[in-house]
């Protein structure tokens, strides 16, 4: 793990997450010390002390200038003597002030501390430097001893409030190091959110819905072209940053959620813009609010706005949904449905016609090509109209009589046939699950091994996409037409949609979902 920060410590986002993996393996990570680290991460006993020059505003001759000091005369005694051993023409205030602030120097003292006296104790240093530099004093004594002994002791003063160490740690080494403020409920967070930041950017998971939780570093305000107010959101987990897109009915409903220095739990839909990455947040709940709640109450919540049933409760400033101009009902135009794809899911007509909760487009009206740079002030901002075809080609009036029934379809084969009419014959299956159901799901053992694999996977993934409370039981199809059953840990949202997901994906004839008790 030292050679792979060493190799990342140019990469904030990397680094992070590196060092959350040690954490992950019981790796402890040291922060940097000027008596015990070097340039780069390096082993020192059980644990990987923090390199120099992953400090910002910290260069490689600064380091080198420090490590010679310490290793020609050893350790640094006080402040006034490191200012003194150093190069100040390559360590200069900045630097020092960096260092401090890191944690490196304390050694003397706090951080507060350190800064607070750096300026005496430079100005004491520079000119004893400038003494030595032109033969006003000797090598074995004289007047650089005579100004240390003049050094005044650093100032008393208030350490720095643990929120300012930990910005300070976050502005130069780019990540939360000797404590992170996710760290109180990273046990605990686990059971409500199914994605990190760091996974977000895997372009597969573009435009899914997932569920993170994270703590807010920045929240700036931005003016549609709508004239609506909405709000971009930094937030921090323990493996990097994320961008939230906040659209105006959200940011008005939760304005004041979005204080920095809030851990907050955000669901939202993911969006890809080449190399950047966002998510579009429809729901906000408040750390303590959800674990008040309970893991199982939150995740149906959320099961609940993936299902589009309603707008949930707004107490406490906890906003619902974002519209942003996407709402089904007068100002849509025609054949873009409430889901942001211009098209509904056959079956599926709560989407599409609920009013309550308008569904969260897939794409960032900030960012370059996307719709809101595309419409014109008379539509919504994200309402587009799929575009008219143009016909390239018409047929004569005389060739219609040529061929009347030339739209006509052929008839089935009667294999297909016979599957069709039985299919309309078979019971219909239910859309509602009952809060004692069981989801039997059977696997078809004629399919083939590789087949019912990547079925059994992608019908995973539809649990991870879709979390709710009704239980779900595996058959995996075994020798001798057998089935082992195999319930899992998580449930499931069961309704209409996941019906016609399952058929979309799966496919007829592989899979075969009955509830039952």
């Amino acid at each position: 793990m030292t050679a792979v920060l060493t190799a990342f410590r140019d990469n904030a986002e990397k680094v992070a997450a590196a060092i959350a993996e040690c954490r992950r393996m019981a790796i402890e990570v040291l922060p940097p010390d000027i008596h015990r680290s070097h340039l780069e991460f390096t082993v020192e006993g059980e644990a990987i002390r923090f390199g120099l020059l992953a400090v910002k505003n910290v260069g490689q001759g600064a380091i080198e200038s420090v490590i010679a000091a310490r290793e020609a005369e050893g350790p640094f005694k006080t402040l006034t003597d490191f200012c003194s051993r150093i190069d100040l023409r390559l360590a200069n205030r900045k630097v020092i002030e960096s260092l401090a602030r890191v944690g490196a120097l304390n050694v003397f003292g706090h951080p507060a501390q350190v800064v607070e006296g750096l300026d005496d104790a430079i100005a004491v240093a520079q000119a004893a430097q400038h003494d030595l530099a032109t033969g006003q004093t000797s090598l074995f004594g004289g007047a650089v001893s005579e100004d240390l002994l003049l050094e005044k002791p650093l100032p008393e003063v208030t350490p720095e409030p643990r929120r300012v160490k930990l910005r300070w740690e976050k502005e130069l080494l780019g990540l939360y190091l000797t404590e992170h403020p996710m760290g109180e409920v990273a046990e605990q967070v686990g059971a409500f959110v199914n994605a990190y930041s760091s996974d977000l950017r895997d372009e597969s998971l573009d435009g899914q819905r997932v569920v993170v939780g994270a703590i807010v570093t920045g929240y700036r305000l931005v003016i549609t072209k709508a004239r609506q107010t909405m709000g971009i959101a930094t937030m921090e987990d323990l493996q990097g940053s994320i961008e939230v897109v906040v659209f105006p009915r959200l940011h008005e409903q939760t304005a004041g959620t979005w204080a920095e220095g809030a851990i907050l739990l955000v669901a939202g839909r993911v969006d890809h813009k080449g190399d950047e990455v966002s998510l579009l947040a429809d729901l906000v709940v408040p750390w303590d609010e959800a674990v008040a709640r309970g893991p199982e109450a939150f995740n149906r919540e959320v099961a609940a706005g993936d299902r589009g049933r309603g707008r949930r409760p707004s107490a406490g400033g906890v906003g619902s949904r974002s519209d942003v101009g996407v709402a089904v009902g007068p100002g849509l135009p025609p054949g873009v449905s409430g889901n942001g794809h211009g098209r509904d899911v056959a079956g599926v007509g709560a989407r599409a016609t609920s009013p309550e909760r308008p569904a969260v487009p897939y794409v960032s009206p900030l960012r370059a090509g996307s719709p809101d740079a595309r419409t014109s002030a008379a539509t919504s901002p994200l309402a587009i109209a799929p575009a008219e075809p143009i016909p390239t080609y018409s047929e004569p009036p005389d060739f219609i009589g040529l061929a009347p029934e030339r739209d006509d379809e052929p008839p089935l084969p009667d294999e297909a046939r016979a599957r069709a009419a039985g299919a309309a014959a078979g019971p219909t299956a239910a859309v509602e699950a009952s809060p004692d159901s069981v989801l039997h799901v059977r696997f078809s053992g004629y399919a083939g091994a590789d087949r019912v694999v990547t079925a059994m996977e992608a019908f995973k993934g539809l649990l991870r996409d879709r979390p709710g409370a009704t239980r779900v039981v595996l058959h995996v199809p075994g020798s001798g037409g057998s089935a082992l059953p195999m319930e899992l840990r998580a449930g499931v949202a069961y309704d209409a949609e996941l019906l016609a997901e399952v058929r979309r994906r799966l496919g007829d004839g592989l899979v075969d979902l009955q509830l039952g008790s």
